[in-house]
């Protein structure tokens, strides 16, 4: 089950087009990364001005895709 497992996650990541090299997967990068993105919407979370602001683009994103 272990080797069947690995192939699905690697046959996975390459049609999402990405893969275990991208710098994202490294340990020093990826955390920091991880703890930015953390920081960012908690911050989201307790900052109404920032909240607003997020919200409105989100939906301004969305609507772009639906057109």
């Amino acid at each position: 089950m272990i080797p069947y497992g690995f192939a699905r996650v690697a046959d996975s990541l390459n049609n999402n087009g990405t893969s275990a090299g991208d710098p994202l997967y490294r340990p020093g990068l990826g955390r920091l990364a991880l703890f930015a993105t953390r920081s960012y919407f908690s911050l989201t979370a307790r900052i109404p001005a920032l909240r607003r602001k997020f919200l409105a683009d989100l939906s301004t994103y969305r609507d772009d895709l639906t057109e």
